[in-house]
């Protein structure tokens, strides 16, 4: 048979107490953040941990390296066999314009990574990056029409995340 609804046992108050419990219960800081015991533990900040890293900067660093191996890729299979790319005004042959494009593949891949490990010279050299993207997506814009807008974006995204995210670059 069940209990009655109103039999729970017994009372919390009626309980024994763990006197450990008690010692580390008044050693919590209270709600003005004031230890109330010696030996308490500090109060914890909302801030970011030393270690930590801007998401948006990781992000960038992450999309560098995609935006990289997709260029590797498109250079090597859509480029390289063409029978040629008019690039500002310069007629490339087809393996002229790969190689030009895995160059530039290769510095996108190794901005990423280096944005990723945070190294100090990451930040000037993914905005100067940044830019370069953002100009040929805006250069592509004429004859791409809306499949240069990514382009375009994921430039203005890297340059903003770089942008404030200035602090993860900072020399430890």
């Amino acid at each position: 048979m069940a209990d009655p609804p109103g039999d729970r046992g017994a009372r919390p108050e009626d309980r024994p107490v763990d006197p450990d419990a008690v010692r580390r219960l008044e050693r919590l800081p209270d709600l003005k953040g004031d230890a109330s015991g010696p030996g308490a533990p500090a109060v914890p900040r909302a801030t970011r941990p030393v270690g930590g890293r801007n998401n948006l900067v990781t992000t960038a660093g992450a999309v560098l390296v995609v935006v990289g191996a997709f260029v590797a890729i498109a250079s090597v299979l859509a480029v390289a066999p063409s029978d040629g790319l008019d690039l500002l005004g310069i007629e490339l042959s087809g393996g002229a314009a790969a190689t030009v494009f895995l160059v530039l593949a290769a510095i996108y891949v190794l901005t990423g990574i280096l944005v990723l490990l945070r190294w100090p010279i990451a930040r000037p050299l993914g905005v100067v990056v940044g830019i370069l993207a953002l100009a040929i997506g805006l250069a592509q814009l004429p004859s791409a029409g809306i499949n240069g807008i990514p382009t375009v974006g994921v430039a203005a995204f890297v340059l903003y995340a770089l942008g404030i995210g200035g602090n993860d670059f900072r020399r430890r």
